[in-house]
């Protein structure tokens, strides 16, 4: 943005500087018109209008996001005072009204007072592009020589009438009225009507000045505070502001009373639209009235923390640190984003010593339940306003998406599972404690020797997770959990696939299990695979190998002690294979001598294994619930991994579908389980599937083995956000909030530097 600076001196010796902005926001291209044209860009005025509505808080009053205002009855009044653009081109002003100082406040509340309009949106607009307006009115002695508004003051020296603009006549006139209306005989004289103008904080603002005034009353209502007038130092002789009850408020201090707060506003149009308004405050408003509601609670950001200021009422500064939340930044444009971050970093450490317990739920509340809803996006996890602004301060990755990702879920066999998997999720999400425990109670009940949550959360030294007897069922558990919190965030799969004893999972997700016959069937699986290894019924054992089921038959053929076998084909290049335990033995030190890989081994645990699709890994194709086998087939029979999910990615959802997503319906897939075990098999089968390599499928685990399981669940949820998933953000951080105020930003792009290059200026 380019800066210019003229000083002028006007006939009366006027003093006066105008700070030329040559450019306005295009926000690439956010405002153009469906023509495709930057109309809205004739006027200045009306971008910079478009530009603060959508810095406002949610982007408007209240934190109501674009969409929840599309198709309502929501009216639009705005205040114009000059036509300086338009008289730079030499063109005829059109349409481009003079609304005066009051008329979009006037205009609204009869709007809303008729029922024309539901809600309504008051604006005011003000932007000097040109000094010949201001050299007029310093001409006519509208404006005070020194270029300062010295309100109710000695040194007022304007011509002009009241509302607080400090001009010499009209001070009198306006603060007479009020004392007349509001300081009768029966107020008493130590109760003095505290009286104050905006105008003498930010000058006059021409159409916009009705709305700086709400802005400034509304804020002493919220914080319970008195501002100050500035430049006021000796009264105005012509005021008797003891006889008439009235004082000018020098400096910000607690506002203390029985009763009402109430602040009214003068608004006086120099076309002759008058406006009166008093505004008050919800609390008291609704005690007053034995009423009952919601009203914000004020946050004391305005009063500096000094003992004489800090409000008793108000709790002391909290240590915010708590259960880590997801936080959803949404921008236009990535520049914006950054800045936007920045900014509320910023924030962050400059209000570190007044803020209070909530201020986290609330502006995640903000920011991801009353923000619009922008193509790009990108995710900070936290815990405490301080990781918060830490995060914020380093560059963000803003991802841009255009339409729901399709989810399809994965399922870990067993051998993913280890000790403390979850256990996070115990106290951060009482769904998944409770689900959890409805498990424990449900295996107690048929006889399971040990508590679900007792063993997530024991000792790992004294855990027995790693036995088939735990491990079988307790895999089961946090599948069955983690499917039940992702679904109340709104987290669903079009299609899943199980890995061995995964399909347990899948069957439950597809609705064709209850979580009593999953749990059931996971843990007499464990009880079976526990009872065969006891009677040496199987002495065997299995190997993780990195080589595909063609390349291993011939090692296999080879073996000379015992028997072995391919269990699971996992990818296309790797294969788990089971068998004695001797001939595993053999098998990998001949692997291991005439191959550049190392196996590793596993002591034997025999895996096998509603409108949702179920591709199994025991017939490696899609089947329907009746398809499902009673019997232990994933348990004895080959794992078909890679087939099922190459089918899952490849095969789900209609003609219509597919042609939505390159290479196949499902565009994300999610692994649920102790850990991210299918990271590498699932890469693999991506990568050797030319139509899968082209479609870019996503992938994401919902939990990572000796990772804080909060962490890596928000994480996955903060992917599939950036890929363009809706979630119920309610649920996913526990937050009751509500909207706080604070920008947001976008790129600006410079458009009018063209206008002033022919314009020279003399003074």
């Amino acid at each position: 943005m380019t800066v210019a600076h003229v000083t002028f001196w006007s006939p009366g010796l006027v003093r006066f500087t105008v700070f030329y902005y040559f450019s306005t926001v295009e926000a690439n291209g956010y405002f153009n018109d469906s023509r495709g044209k930057i109309s809205l860009l004739h006027y200045p005025a009306r971008h910079f209008l478009l530009d603060t509505k959508l810095h406002g808080p949610g982007n408007f009053t209240g934190g109501i996001p674009l969409k929840n205002v599309v198709g309502t009855k929501t009216s639009v009044f705005v205040g114009s005072f000059a036509t300086d653009y338009t008289v730079l081109l030499k063109r005829d002003p059109e349409a481009v009204p003079m609304y005066q100082c009051t008329n979009s406040g006037q205009s609204r509340a009869m709007s809303l007072h008729t029922g024309e309009a539901s809600a309504t949106i008051a604006s005011g607009v003000n932007v000097i592009l040109n000094h010949e307006f201001m050299n007029t009115m310093t001409t006519m002695k509208f404006l005070s020589p020194d270029g300062r508004c010295y309100t109710f003051g000695e040194r007022g020296n304007g011509y002009a009438r009241g509302e607080g603009v400090g001009t010499a006549p009209g001070g009198p006139l306006e603060t007479r009225a009020l004392s007349n209306l509001f300081c009768g005989p029966d107020r008493p004289a130590d109760d003095p009507l505290m009286i104050g103008s905006i105008k003498s904080n930010v000058g006059h603002m021409g159409g916009a000045s009705v709305i700086g005034a709400v802005v400034k009353a509304i804020l002493m209502l919220e914080q319970e505070v008195v501002l100050p007038n500035r430049n006021f130092k000796n009264p105005s002789p012509r005021i008797p502001f003891d006889e008439w009850k009235l004082k000018v408020v020098t400096k910000t201090e607690p506002w203390r009373r029985e009763g009402p707060l109430r602040v009214s506003i003068n608004s006086f149009g120099y076309g002759g639209s008058n406006a009166h308004a008093v505004l008050e405050l919800p609390r008291t408003y609704l005690s007053s009235h034995g009423l009952g509601g919601n009203y914000k609670i004020a946050k004391q950001i305005v009063l500096p923390q000094t003992k004489a200021h800090v409000n008793e009422n108000s709790p002391a500064p909290f240590a915010d640190h708590g259960h880590l939340r997801l936080f959803i930044f949404n921008a236009f444009d990535e520049t914006g984003g950054q800045r936007q971050a920045e900014s509320l970093a910023n924030h962050i450490r400059e209000t570190s010593q007044v803020r209070r317990k909530g201020f986290l739920d609330d502006l995640v509340f903000t920011l991801n339940e009353r923000r619009t809803d922008f193509i790009r996006k990108s995710t900070v996890i936290a815990g405490s306003s301080a990781e918060l602004a830490t995060s914020l301060s380093m560059p963000l990755k803003f991802s841009r998406s255009f339409k729901k990702p399709v989810l399809g879920f994965v399922f870990t066999g067993q051998g993913a599972q280890w000790c403390g998997m979850g256990k996070e999720l115990l106290n951060t999400f009482p769904l998944f404690k409770n689900t959890i425990a409805k498990i424990g109670r449900y295996l107690h009940s048929i006889g399971a020797p040990f508590d679900e949550d007792d063993e997530i959360t024991k000792d790992p030294k004294l855990s027995k997770v790693n036995t088939a007897l735990y491990s079988q069922p307790m895999c089961s558990a946090i599948h069955i959990a983690l499917i039940e919190v992702l679904n109340s965030w709104d987290i669903k799969p079009t299609s899943v696939t199980g890995h061995s004893s995964g399909e347990i999972a899948s069957a439950y997700a597809i609705g064709a299990l209850s979580m009593e016959d999953a749990m059931a069937a996971a843990y007499y699986r464990g009880v079976c695979s526990t009872k065969m290894q006891e009677k040496a019924e199987i002495n065997g054992a299995m190997m993780a190998a990195g080589i595909s089921e063609e390349a291993a038959t011939p090692f296999l053929a080879g073996i000379k002690t015992g028997k072995a076998g391919v269990a699971c084909v996992n990818s296309p290049s790797s294969v788990t294979i089971s068998g004695d335990v001797s001939a595993i033995d053999e098998l990998q030190k001949v692997l291991e001598s005439k191959t550049c890989f190392r196996a590793s081994i596993l002591h034997i645990q025999l895996r096998t294994g509603n409108g949702v699709k179920f591709y199994s890994s025991v017939f490696g194709k899609e089947i329907t619930a009746d398809d499902l086998r009673p019997d232990f087939a994933n348990l004895l029979g080959q794992v078909k991994f890679s087939e099922s999910l190459r089918q899952l990615c490849l095969s789900t959802g209609g003609a219509k579908k597919r042609r939505q997503a390159k290479g196949g319906n499902v565009n994300f897939l999610v692994e649920i389980g102790p850990h991210s075990a299918l990271a590498g098999p699932i890469k693999q089968i991506l990568e050797a599937d030319p139509k899968l390599k082209e479609a870019g499928i996503a992938y994401s685990s919902a939990l990572e083995r000796k990772s804080e399981a909060t962490n890596t669940a928000l994480d996955l949820a903060g992917k599939l956000v950036e890929a363009g998933h809706v979630l119920d953000f309610a649920a996913v951080n526990r937050a009751q909030g509500k909207a706080v105020v604070f920008s947001s930003t976008w790129d600006r792009v410079e458009r009018f530097a063209h206008l002033f290059s022919s314009i020279s200026i003399t003074s």
